[in-house]
């Protein structure tokens, strides 16, 4: 429930405080776009902003006072508090919305407990000295809803997080980003914005990494998944191999998340073999991709700087990570 809000020498009907509520978490914040375990206290700080920008304007808190009138509390409320007439005349208070998110941020990305306060800190210094009216300048709320806003200054939040650890080298700031435990939990019940940002950046390195293979990248792009027991569509399989009869494409995109090792590689290597003219062993297939994925685990960790990375850690990123590709080659219609 909202903590109720009240001020000296005035008094609010609790009809009308109920009218404001639902325009905060029914029109302008909704739960299901705000989620409150990301921004917990927004109801609050809204309620009191609003009150004070109006408590300050006699005909507009005279309207407010008046009992009922939903049309014109919900006007007042958009008004006032929309996410864009914030950006525009208090973006202070877009920080102060997403102060818990710029927390989880650092706390996610951050190692070392006994700096993420003073980090939290300069970034949102930064962000009211430095980037603030830059986004009021150049976000453009007809390109997007207001979650648009959230992923823009979360970027802006990574991208000062980041200069601060390039400025902090030189005075022997220990930070360093690590994987959270939960890693897995992102791709099973979906990212928050923060673990989005997170992912999409170890996707990037991912991406670079497979492309150091060239030639080979997508038959090692479809052997891991297979090996990680991941879904291959029919477009990826074709990538790989596009001469595939009918009956090799179901093979490679079958379910296999019940089957061995062993079993796995036996069943899909004549097809490998086939359209690489090759006569390879099951097990041979098996022990090269394996290889592959110990490689790409190591040039992760290098690019960490950290042994942070584990077979585990890269099965849950190439899950992220075709499943954004996949989406992309999808929207694109490219085999």
């Amino acid at each position: 429930m909202a903590k109720r809000i009240d001020f000296p020498g005035s008094t609010i009907s609790d009809q009308n405080r109920a009218i404001l509520s639902e325009v905060i978490d029914g029109l302008l914040y909704p739960p299901a776009i705000y989620n409150r375990s990301l921004f917990p206290d927004l109801h609050e700080c809204l309620t009191h902003h609003f009150l004070t920008e109006i408590r300050s304007r006699p005909a507009r808190w005279k309207l407010f006072k008046d009992v009922g009138k939903r049309s014109a509390i919900a006007k007042l409320a958009t008004e006032v508090l929309a996410p864009q007439r914030l950006l525009e005349r208090h973006p202070e208070m877009i920080v102060l919305i997403h102060r818990r998110c710029i927390e989880r941020f650092v706390a996610y990305k951050h190692h070392y407990a006994g700096e993420r306060t003073d980090i939290v800190q300069e970034i949102i210094a930064r962000l009211l000295e430095r980037t603030m009216h830059k986004i009021r300048e150049r976000f453009d709320f007809r390109h997007g809803p207001a979650p648009s806003l959230t992923s823009y200054l979360l970027v802006c939040v990574r991208n000062l997080y980041m200069d601060l650890l390039r400025e902090a080298k030189s005075r022997d700031m220990r930070g360093t980003e690590s994987l959270d435990s939960g890693m897995r939990c992102v791709v099973e019940r979906g990212a928050t914005p923060f673990e989005t940002l997170a992912m999409e950046e170890e996707s990037e390195k991912l991406d670079a990494i497979l492309a150091l293979y060239d030639r080979s990248r997508k038959k090692v792009e479809l052997s891991l998944k297979i090996k990680f027991r991941l879904r291959i569509t029919e477009m990826e399989a074709l990538r790989c191999f596009p001469g595939l009869a009918a009956e090799e494409l179901a093979v490679l995109t079958r379910d296999f998340t019940q089957t061995t090792d062993q079993q796995v590689f036996s069943i899909i290597v004549p097809v490998f073999n086939r359209h690489e003219e090759k006569t390879n062993a099951s097990d041979s297939l098996r022990k090269w991709i394996h290889i592959k994925a110990e490689e790409i685990v190591a040039h992760l960790n290098r690019l960490h700087a950290a042994e942070v990375y584990s077979m585990d850690h890269l099965a849950t990123l190439m899950a992220w990570h075709s499943r954004t590709f996949s989406t992309a080659i999808e929207k694109r219609g490219q085999p």
